[in-house]
């Protein structure tokens, strides 16, 4: 039986950090996979790897504009937006609240300056 010669050891450890990084990922989505059925199953997946390219994107958006937050805090802090609706003078008004400073950094590096909702169809009903 022909030796197998083991990879140099900084491919090894690269190919370690990718595996901690993925792993990583898919934890943090706090997904769990444990449907019996493949049709649930290969949602789930889907799931959690959509999760997990958003995630990554996040961080690269985040790096390449120099904010200096983890991707995990940046969901985090984009959670203290909100969406409100508020009548005044008897017309229903609608608004998003700023959110924490770290949020504002998140949606500048993600080239998001535009924090209105859009104006739901005349006459119609939205679901806030």
């Amino acid at each position: 039986m022909k030796r197998q010669e083991s990879p140099e050891p900084r491919t090894q450890i690269r190919k370690s950090r990718n595996f901690a990084r993925t792993d990583e990922g898919v934890r943090s989505t706090g997904t769990f996979v444990g449907n019996v059925k493949e049709r649930r199953v290969r949602s789930q997946i889907f799931v959690v790897a959509l999760a997990f390219l958003l995630d990554r994107m996040l961080e690269r958006a985040l790096r390449d504009a120099k904010v200096n937050l983890s991707a995990t805090t940046a969901w985090r802090a984009l959670e203290t937006i909100r969406h409100v609706r508020f009548r005044i003078d008897g017309e229903i008004k609608t608004g998003v609240t700023p959110g924490r400073s770290a949020a504002r950094q998140v949606l500048k590096a993600l080239h998001l300056s535009e924090t209105r909702p859009p104006l739901p169809p005349k006459g119609q009903e939205t679901t806030t």
